[in-house]
C-alpha cells in the first residue's frame, strides 16, 4: 500500500512518462500482480533481489502462508534458508538437493 500511495495512487501512469519507481517497487510491483491471478504455481527468478532484508523476509513469509508453490532462483542465503527445499544446478543439471541447512556446508560459497 506504501509504495502504492508513492507513486501516486492506484490510478497513477508507472514508466517513462510516468512514476518512476525504484527497483524494490519494480519487483514489488510484478510479484502483486503475480499474486493476484490466485495461480497455483509462481515462478519467481531472483524476486528478492532488489529488496531490503526486512521486506525481503516479510515477501518470503507471505509467500509460504499464501498456501502457492512456489519456485525460485536465487543466491541469496536468506531466501534459501526459507526454501523448503533447495536445488542446486551445476552446468544444467542437478549437483544437490534439500534443505539449505543440509547443502550450505559444501554450497554456501555459491550464495550472497
Amino acid at each position: 500500500e506504501r509504495d502504492v500511495d508513492e507513486a501516486g495512487g492506484i490510478e497513477a501512469l508507472v514508466g517513462h512518462r510516468g512514476v518512476r519507481l525504484s527497483g524494490g517497487q519494480v519487483q514489488r510491483l510484478a510479484l502483486a500482480r503475480a499474486l493476484a491471478t490466485h495461480a497455483e504455481l509462481l515462478v519467481a527468478d531472483d524476486v528478492s533481489s532488489a529488496l531490503d532484508a526486512s521486506t525481503e523476509i516479510g515477501l518470503w513469509d507471505a509467500m509460504r502462508s499464501s498456501g502457492r508453490t512456489v519456485i525460485g532462483s536465487t543466491t541469496k542465503r536468506s531466501a534459501l534458508a526459507r526454501a523448503d527445499r533447495v536445488v542446486v544446478l551445476v552446468d544444467g543439471a542437478v549437483a544437490a538437493q534439500g534443505p539449505w541447512s543440509d547443502l550450505a556446508p559444501d554450497w554456501a560459497h555459491l550464495a550472497g
